[in-house]
């Protein structure tokens, strides 16, 4: 169980030009072309205008049509060319006549996205994500990575080697390996403004017996650590996590190691999946490049759940 405050510090931010500049030179360069995925609703900061504002025709129907679409995309992992289509006829069924082209619904996707997820470099065996930690007591140089370019426990590489895209030019630097990072912050804000969770918040150690607020680890960490019991929503978080694969098919090449956390509310509300939240998703392979061909090629690697 790791202890949070109710102000998270945010990791830094990877450099857009850069990942939107790899994206594009890498995507006809590579034996399994990246496509692009499927992913969240959009922006619904407070202090944001609507998202859905911008794009035209009666707000609330739009919203529907793209919550549905995505949910439809993250379902059936479907790819944008695909997601187009599904689009258009969406369209058709929608009564407003006015509903947007499917490039300004892909961009409200993307503008999602660099908001509220980031994509952070880290050792291909898993040893070392490349961030500086901001916490006080993670200041020692272990947990200062961001300009690291090597792993300090296995030595591999964070970028891959120097090479030519096919029109000659020399691609960008690219890491070996990436993974998906969504900050608590939000996640914690929106239990927070849900009344019926708000009140199973506090972090008084109250619950039934054999519940995790009634644990020795719990009142060492929580109850009787001064920076936790000064304000009653700091929170004492549980992490999980597991490797899956990506289809059906337990044998597939390709699959993904989701990290969740949740509260440590009572556990008819707290072991429920609405209230968890997946803040990192890491996935069981890297990029290799043929030294004879020049070309990337994805290399699985084990994960350690």
């Amino acid at each position: 169980m790791s202890c949070v405050q109710p102000c998270l510090p945010v990791l830094p931010q990877p450099d857009d030009a850069e990942l939107s500049e790899e994206d594009s030179e890498d995507e006809g360069d590579e034996d399994e072309g990246d496509e692009d995925e499927g992913d969240e609703d959009a922006d619904d900061e407070d202090d944001e205008p609507d998202p859905f504002g911008s794009l035209g025709g009666d707000d609330k129907q739009v919203a529907t049509m793209c919550a549905l679409m995505f949910d439809w995309m993250g379902m059936t992992k479907a790819t944008w060319v695909s997601a187009e289509e599904v689009w258009a006829m969406l369209a058709v069924v929608g009564k407003d006549a006015s509903v947007p082209d499917f490039g300004k619904v892909k961009q409200l996707c993307k503008d999602y996205l660099d908001r509220r997820m980031e994509r952070i470099d880290m050792c291909p065996a898993g040893h070392v994500a490349y961030i500086d930690c901001s916490h006080p007591l993670l200041q020692a140089p272990e947990f200062q990575n961001a300009f690291e370019t090597s792993c300090r426990v296995c030595g591999s590489p964070r970028y891959l080697p120097p090479r030519r895209l096919a029109s000659g030019r020399w691609a960008p630097r690219k890491a070996v390996k990436q993974f998906y990072y969504q900050p608590v912050q939000f996640w914690l804000q929106d239990m927070f403004r849900v009344p019926d969770n708000a009140e199973h918040l506090a972090n008084d150690g109250g619950g039934p017996p054999g519940s995790v607020r009634k644990s020795n680890g719990y009142k060492r960490k929580v109850l009787d650590n001064p920076a936790m019991n000064q304000d009653h929503r700091n929170q004492g978080l549980i992490a999980t996590a597991d490797n899956i694969p990506c289809a059906k098919n337990k044998n597939s090449s390709r699959g993904v190691c989701p990290c969740m956390v949740r509260t440590t509310m009572k556990d008819a509300l707290g072991l429920n999946v609405v209230n968890a939240h997946m803040f990192a998703l890491v996935p069981d392979q890297h990029w290799v490049l043929n030294a004879v061909t020049g070309r990337l090629r994805r290399q699985k690697t084990k994960l350690r759940s």
